[in-house]
């Protein structure tokens, strides 16, 4: 009766060992399903394309403060 339940713990933590080894060395770069389900992956790309646009309105700015000085 030991014996059996010593082997199952043996056996459970080996599987255990296995399984979180394999998932610490597979660093995937693409979305998961937690990325998927809180929208991770939205919320990345809002921020780019947020970015994008306040550089692009600074270029702007700047370009038209420079036709101001001109005239």
């Amino acid at each position: 009766m030991v014996t059996k339940r010593f082997l199952i713990i043996l056996l459970t933590i080996g599987l255990l060992s296995m399984c979180v080894s394999g998932c610490t060395e597979s660093k995937s770069t693409d979305p998961g399903v937690i990325d998927h389900i809180t929208g991770a992956g939205q919320i990345r790309t809002y921020k780019k394309a947020r970015s994008k646009i306040e550089n692009i309105n600074k270029v702007l700015e700047k370009r038209y403060q420079e036709i101001e000085r001109q005239e």
